[in-house]
């Protein structure tokens, strides 16, 4: 192979990912930046193992399909040199976020222009996303309670009522305190977040739009989703028992 002494991106690629029944977001695994023989070799037996990680059968057996149903390949491709990544996001109707990053955007240096950490008497202070970003300046909406004072208003991305405790979660790796039936209450998702919504009975999110891989996944697995709700991390308490609307986009606290 010509491209061994390059860095290269392993990649699975299954038969049913992006089909109408499910997406398999996050589910398998992939690779970037691997070098030399013995590490791509790794990386692909890595693949291929993913395929029967725990997440990935249950993420299978959650969408009833049969292990013989889902058939793995894995595919090399060349890395380009990139300056800057960017990700089309859509928080709502009519209202787009462009994040960028450094380079190709991996977890270690994947860092969005609006998160900023700064060193201040020995505390780091990181900054949330804003929810719109018009010209230069980012605008930050405020918890909107509608007037009845018991519920909050979002977009409905999956149908669906459900009431059960809410769990706060910032970070994938505090996914061990959502417990089952439990509602994920959360800034937003990626495909880290995939193996919380095994546990889950519906989702709410401060950001995301149609599109959004909570929303996707939420509506693959049959449960409510309403995201875009501002300040709902605030708003929201541990433990609060709380009624998703997926149909009308409304969280009654």
């Amino acid at each position: 192979m010509g491209i061994l002494g390059e860095p290269v991106a392993v990649r699975s690629s299954a038969t049913a990912e992006d089909s109408a029944q499910a997406s398999f977001a996050g589910i398998h695994s992939s690779f970037l930046n691997v070098t030399g023989w013995e590490n791509i070799l790794k990386a692909v037996k890595d693949c291929y193992a993913s395929l029967w990680t725990p997440r990935a059968a249950a993420y299978r057996r959650k969408l009833g399909l049969a292990d013989q149903d889902v058939l793995p390949a894995v595919v090399i491709m060349k890395m380009g040199a990139l300056l800057r990544s960017r990700v089309t996001y859509f928080i709502a109707p009519g209202r787009i976020w462009f994040p960028f990053w450094r380079g190709i955007g991996t977890a270690t240096d994947c860092e969005p222009w609006w998160r900023r950490e700064k060193q201040a008497g020995g505390k780091k202070e990181a900054l949330a996303p804003p929810d719109v970003i018009l010209g230069k300046e980012p605008i930050f909406a405020e918890p909107v309670v509608q007037d009845s004072g018991n519920y909050l208003q979002g977009v409905a991305t999956a149908a669906g009522k459900a009431s059960g405790i809410a769990r706060l979660i910032r970070h994938p790796g505090e996914g061990n305190r959502l417990q089952p039936g439990d509602i994920l209450v959360a800034p937003s998702t990626d495909p880290g977040w995939t193996p919380l919504f095994l546990k889950a009975c519906a989702v709410v999110m401060e950001t995301g739009g149609y599109l959004s891989h909570g929303s996707i996944v939420a509506r693959e697995f049959g449960f409510p989703a309403v995201v875009n709700v501002p300040g709902v991390m605030k708003v929201i308490k541990e433990s609060q028992k709380i009624i998703v609307d997926g149909d009308e986009g409304k969280v009654f606290l």
